[in-house]
């Protein structure tokens, strides 16, 4: 996408990567209260959304989406993954320092 946006001379476009979003239940009042929860059936997101017990995953999607040209990135639900949120930052900021990422991340 980044490279797109440059040949096309979208110089000072940003891109805002969703590199991470767990299974959480906290999720489940906002689908019922705008009527999405029936939408899903038998359903269960959990089969898409990242698993909170594996950190891996988030900090591989969080260095592929960087490496693809993001200018930052979001990791979904914050208030329970801040353990993950800051492992990312300190694991991009060592990757920095190796030369592997040149884009600050701050966990927020």
């Amino acid at each position: 996408m980044r490279e797109a946006l440059e040949l096309a001379v979208h110089l000072n476009v940003r891109i805002m990567a969703y590199s991470a979003k767990y299974a959480s239940a906290y999720y489940g009042p906002f689908r019922d209260a705008v009527g999405s929860a029936l939408n899903l059936g038998k359903a269960n997101k959990a089969s898409y959304q990242m698993d909170p017990a594996n950190g891996h995953e988030a900090l591989h999607e969080v260095a592929a989406d960087l490496a693809k040209g993001a200018d930052m990135v979001m990791v979904k639900p914050g208030i329970h993954t801040g353990a993950h949120i800051g492992r990312t930052h300190t694991d991009i900021e060592i990757g920095a320092g190796a030369g592997r990422f040149t884009r600050p991340v701050s966990p927020f």
